[in-house]
């Protein structure tokens, strides 16, 4: 679904994210970095796609891809004022300090 909405719509980033998401559900970490590299393309602004491009390189163990990634999401959910997923980077960011990424 989010493929055919990403044809249709082009320029729509949370359609990239989408599948970005079902990618990585289905164990394609690369292509859904691609994905979420994309809707970042499209939306520099879009935290949850940075949030998103974050825990997969984590699961990847490109910690300091994921580490670059994490901190703008933190920055943007904090302009947003969205502490439910400020809490949530904080915990990504625990688990990456520690190597507890899965």
């Amino acid at each position: 679904m989010f493929k055919l909405i990403a044809e249709l719509e082009p320029n729509f980033a949370k359609a990239y994210i989408g599948l970005g998401n079902t990618l990585d559900d289905q164990g394609k970490s690369t292509e859904a970095i691609a994905q979420y590299k994309k809707a970042i393309s499209l939306d520099p602004k879009n935290a949850y796609a940075y949030y998103n491009l974050a825990v997969t390189l984590g699961r990847q163990q490109q910690l300091e891809d994921a580490i670059v990634a994490l901190k703008k999401a933190r920055e943007l959910f904090q302009i947003q004022r969205n502490s439910k997923m400020l809490e949530r980077v904080d915990r990504l960011f625990q688990k990456i300090n520690t190597r507890q990424i899965n």
